[in-house]
């Protein structure tokens, strides 16, 4: 056997037994839709609570955002069964089904839900970190055959801090989208203290390339 193809099995084994964000589907197709909503950033209680359907209108999806001013309201929200640590201002989920759990597929791989970008922090709704892309106020999550965008605009200021936007939900499909859980983003994520005037490029992880690879290039 030749060096090279030794190099080549070797690599592919190391990449099956990487954790990987494709699976094979087939995934339902969703119904496209758009959606716009009003986001007062003051108010004690945010909610949006969206059903995706199919193309029979069998929920496929449950895309659930919650967030407000009352952190009492958000604790005892994480202190039921099965409850969810939903981070103010507004964390978004995104689960199979019509359930509502941390499980939430916005991510790129099995991470809670604050720690995706599904999260919005105050810093991220304006100036640089808002321009930040897919961490600012625009963000497009990849995956299932669809994409799901959730955009901010229009965002009104008071003091330096946001207090209203108007955020349009819209997914789209694309059945070249073959991962389980939301792509990559191909941007490094902003640090709590920067100030997002350098966008960082950071590239994907090597199951993602090599499979790319293969399904393009083979």
């Amino acid at each position: 056997m030749s060096p090279s193809i030794k190099a080549m099995i070797g690599f592919t084994a190391l990449v099956l037994a990487m954790p990987s964000a494709v699976a094979s589907g087939p995934w339902p197709v969703a119904r496209e839709f758009q959606k716009i909503i009003d986001i007062d950033w003051n108010a004690p209680r945010l909610d949006i609570d969206m059903p995706i359907v199919d193309t029979t209108n069998a929920i496929i999806y449950r895309l659930i955002c919650r967030g407000g001013t009352d952190d009492a309201r958000l604790d005892a929200l994480s202190d039921r069964p099965n409850g969810i640590n939903y981070v103010g201002p507004l964390t978004c989920i995104l689960n199979q089904g019509d359930q509502e759990t941390d499980a939430t597929l916005l991510a790129e791989d099995d991470w809670r839900p604050w720690h995706t970008r599904g999260y919005f922090w105050k810093a991220g709704l304006l100036g640089a970190c808002g321009n930040y892309p897919q961490f600012g106020k625009v963000r497009s999550f990849r995956l299932r055959g669809f994409e799901m965008t959730l955009d901010l605009s229009d965002t009104q200021e008071q003091g330096g801090k946001a207090v209203r936007s108007v955020m349009k939900i819209s997914l789209r499909n694309d059945p070249r989208i073959l991962s389980e859980y939301s792509q990559p983003t191909g941007y490094r994520q902003p640090g709590a203290n920067d100030d997002c005037s350098k966008i960082v490029m950071e590239p994907p992880p090597i199951s993602t390339f090599f499979l790319n690879m293969m399904r393009y290039r083979f």
